[in-house]
């Protein structure tokens, strides 16, 4: 979680571009806010606590906030306008890799995860029970994209739950509060489907009447950031590094604004997931400045690095999962952060 009394934002002050950038705009502030929450199984059960915990962490005024936020910890709608009369125009919220991750666990296919513990398997043992609970979509998938790697026929699996819980979660937020977020999960590109067959077989069994699903149409599960703009629409990059507008430009395709290019050894062996391209790794032009993205392991790729200095980015996110999970605890730990494009 955020830490008690630490005011969660900044501010930005975002210099005029050099005449070689695109779109240069007058110097203006910006108001950057940093999430930090701490992953818990109680709000991974069902979408509405997946939504109710990201919705507490933005305002303290949200009816569940006692339940799911530390007491003392400040929140992010009180600093925004108009509740604060000195809020610039434009905000940033920005949460940590993966923060969509947990959303896997949702239902009741994710019940029997949602119970391993340590002292029967930990995260092997969740992974193998989703597995089972996900296996006609993993068949299903494995028809449409044969010869994948790792669980990454588990991703594709889950499309339709993460995209529910995740991508729902923070376009819905980003609306309601007017700003930016910044939030990254491990997604393909997807389309939201009303076509009656694939809804049956997509859908959540747990929300029988929900009459749409969403698909995934590519093979490529990756770890990506989404930027969504404050009308709900993540903003992407085409084929030349023009920021466009997923889905209302992009032939209603979903998917996530830049993709981490280097992977983790868990994230290769056994998750399987898809690496992103270096030369993709462009700069979304947005009201809140030129952003980059280097997700965990792009940080400290000299390539990476070099590339968005090249590139001009004004503002670039360095979204983190630190958790003993995924790598060895060490105390010098802060010093290999700082060594990174920081």
């Amino acid at each position: 979680m955020m830490r008690a009394r630490r005011a969660a934002r900044a501010i930005a002050w975002l210099a005029a571009a050099s005449a070689s950038v695109p779109r240069a705009a007058a110097a203006h502030p910006v108001r950057v806010f940093v999430v930090n929450p701490r992953v818990e199984l109680r709000y991974a059960d069902s979408y509405q606590n997946y939504h109710d915990k990201m919705a507490a962490l933005l305002d303290a005024g949200s009816p569940r906030r006692s339940e799911l936020v530390q007491s003392g910890v400040d929140d992010i709608a009180s600093h925004l306008s108009p509740r604060d009369s000195s809020a610039p125009e434009n905000a940033l919220v920005a949460f940590p890799e993966d923060v969509g991750l947990i959303a896997g666990l949702i239902g009741s296919r994710g019940a029997a995860a949602r119970s391993a513990t340590a002292a029967v398997g930990g995260s092997t043992a969740a992974f193998a029970s989703l597995a089972i609970a996900y296996s006609k979509l993993i068949r299903y998938y494995t028809q449409q994209f044969p010869g994948l790697p790792g669980l990454r026929y588990l991703f594709l699996a889950e499309t339709d739950t993460y995209y529910r819980a995740f991508y729902e979660t923070f376009r819905e937020l980003a609306i309601a509060y007017g700003v930016h977020i910044a939030a990254s999960v491990n997604v393909a590109p997807a389309r939201r489907t009303e076509d009656p067959t694939l809804v049956q077989m997509l859908r959540d069994p747990d929300e029988p009447t929900r009459g749409y699903a969403y698909e995934a149409i590519a093979s490529n599960a990756v770890n990506t950031l989404f930027m969504f703009a404050p009308d709900g629409e993540v903003l992407a990059l085409d084929d030349v590094g023009t920021t466009v507008r997923s889905p209302s430009q992009t032939d209603g395709v979903l998917r996530g604004s830049l993709n981490k290019a280097y992977l983790t050894e868990i994230e290769q062996d056994p998750l399987g997931l898809a690496y992103g391209a270096v030369h993709d790794l462009g700069v979304l032009d947005t009201p809140v400045g030129r952003i980059g993205s280097v997700i965990s392991k792009d940080a400290w790729m000299i390539d990476v690095n070099d590339r968005y200095d090249i590139k001009r980015a004004q503002l670039i996110l360095q979204a983190e999962a630190f958790d003993s999970w995924a790598f060895t605890v060490d105390p010098w730990q802060p010093d290999g952060f700082k060594d990174g494009g920081f």
